[in-house]
C-alpha cells in the first residue's frame, strides 16, 4: 500500500499552531524592545583613566582590532598602544619624559610628572639621610639651586657644567633638566649668596649674640694682600656658629686700614656687640684694635670695658717661641726671620735659601722636640 501523498485531516490537527510575526503588527513593539549599538573593543574597559598622563593623551575610538588600543599624544601627535592588560600607561609615561613638545610647551613644568624613586633627606648642617623610595616630582628650578649649592660646596669651578661628562651624567639622571650655561650658574651662586647672606644680617640685626671675630691677612703671589674675618658666637640653643663675614682685597697691612675694614665689616652686618678679636702678634694689630676700641666707645657698644677686646693668637706665638729655644739651643744669633720662596721676585729663592741653612740646625732640633712638625711639613708640600 502507497503512502498517501495528503496526511489524514484528523493527523494535522495534532500539529502545533506556529505564530509568524510579520510587517503588519503595530510599530510600537519594536520601539519596545531594547536596542545596542555594536562595540568596536569590547575587551577594553571604557571606565575614565585615573592615571595622570591621560590630561596630555586622547583614546582613539574608531580601533578596528581589541587587542591593539591606541591613545595619540596631544602635543606631538605620536599614535601609542595603550592595551589595558598589555602596554597599560607605562608606555605613555615613557613618551611624555621623551616628548620635546610636552617638555617645551610649559606644560611639563606646572603639572610635572611624578616617578617612583629613591630620595634622601638633607639636614641643616648638609648631611643627607639614608635614601627611601618616595614620590619624588621634577622641579627644574630645585634641581638648578642644587646644582648650584654643589658648585659652592665643592669648591668647582662654573664652567664644570659645560663639560661633556656632567652632560652625560645628567642625561641619564633628568633628561628633562636643561644644562645650564656656566653664566646662569654664577648668577644662581650669586642669588643663593645674596639670600643667605641676608638671612644672616637679619639673624644679627634681631638678635643680641656678643659676637668674637677672628682675622686672617696673607699677600699672594701677585702680591696683592687679602684679609678674611670670621664670626664666631653661640646661638640660644648654645650651639657655635662660625660664618665668614669678609674676604677681600686689602690695600696694605697697616693698622689703620685693619681697623676700618674691621669696622666697616661689622657695621654692614649690623652687629652690635663685640666680644674679642683675635688677631697675630703683628704690632699692626695692635694699633688697629687700639682704634676699634676707640670707635666702640663711642657707640657706646663695649662689652666689658673692651679689657678682653684684643686676644692674641697663642698658635703663633707659641710656635714663635718654640722656634725661638730651638735657634737658641744651637747658639744661632742674630735676626732675620724666615720666608718663603716667590716666583714673581727673582731673589726671594736666594733668601730663602741662606735663612733656611743658617737654621738648618734649629730645624732638626725642633724635628726632635716636635713629633707634629715633620708630618706637617709633608702634608703642606702635597
Amino acid at each position: 500500500m502507497e503512502p498517501s501523498a495528503t496526511m489524514p485531516s484528523s493527523e494535522s490537527e495534532s500539529v502545533p499552531n506556529v505564530i509568524h510575526l510579520d510587517s503588519t503588527l503595530p510599530s510600537t513593539l519594536d520601539s519596545s524592545l531594547p536596542t545596542t549599538s555594536p562595540q568596536v573593543c569590547p575587551s577594553i574597559s571604557r571606565r575614565r583613566g585615573r592615571s595622570e598622563v591621560w590630561q596630555h593623551f586622547t583614546r582613539i575610538e574608531d580601533v578596528k582590532d581589541p587587542d591593539e588600543a591606541k591613545a595619540r599624544c596631544d602635543y606631538c601627535g605620536k599614535v601609542l598602544l595603550c592595551h589595558p592588560k598589555r602596554q597599560g600607561t607605562s608606555s605613555l609615561k615613557y613618551h611624555n619624559e621623551r616628548c620635546k613638545a610636552f617638555n617645551t610647551s610649559g606644560v611639563g613644568r606646572d603639572n610635572p610628572q611624578s616617578k617612583m624613586t629613591r630620595t634622601r633627606k638633607m639636614g641643616v648642617d648638609g648631611t643627607t639621610s639614608n635614601p627611601s623610595v618616595g614620590l619624588a616630582k621634577y622641579n627644574e628650578q630645585k634641581i638648578r639651586s642644587t646644582v648650584a649649592k654643589m658648585i659652592i660646596v665643592d669648591e668647582l669651578p662654573f664652567r664644570f657644567v659645560e663639560k661633556q661628562g656632567f652632560k652625560d651624567f645628567m642625561a641619564v639622571v633628568e633628561p628633562r633638566f636643561p644644562i645650564p650655561s656656566r653664566i646662569t650658574v654664577m648668577r644662581d651662586c650669586m642669588k643663593m649668596y645674596m639670600l643667605e647672606k641676608e638671612k644672616l644680617k637679619n639673624m644679627f640685626m634681631a638678635s643680641d649674640y656678643k659676637i668674637c671675630i677672628t682675622t686672617d691677612m696673607w699677600t699672594s703671589i701677585q702680591n696683592l694682600n687679602y684679609m678674611c674675618i670670621t664670626a664666631h658666637f653661640i646661638d640660644d640653643d648654645w650651639i657655635l656658629h662660625k660664618r665668614i663675614i669678609y674676604f677681600n682685597k686689602v690695600p696694605d697691612h697697616k693698622g689703620i686700614t685693619i681697623g676700618k675694614e674691621i669696622e666697616s665689616s661689622v657695621l654692614g652686618w649690623g652687629i652690635k656687640k663685640i666680644f674679642t678679636i683675635t688677631v697675630d702678634n703683628a704690632s699692626s694689630n695692635t694699633t688697629a684694635i687700639d682704634y676699634l676700641r676707640k670707635i666702640a666707645k663711642l657707640r657706646d657698644d663695649m662689652v666689658l670695658d673692651n679689657d678682653l677686646m684684643h686676644i692674641r693668637c697663642c698658635v703663633h706665638i707659641l710656635n714663635l717661641y718654640k722656634f725661638k729655644s730651638c735657634a737658641e739651643k744651637q747658639n744661632i744669633l742674630g735676626g732675620g726671620l724666615l720666608c718663603l720662596d716667590v716666583p714673581t721676585r727673582w731673589n726671594s729663592t736666594y733668601l730663602m735659601l741662606s735663612m733656611t741653612l743658617k737654621y738648618y740646625a734649629a730645624f732638626e732640633v725642633l724635628q726632635d722636640e716636635d713629633n707634629e712638625f715633620g708630618p706637617y711639613l709633608r702634608e703642606v708640600g702635597q
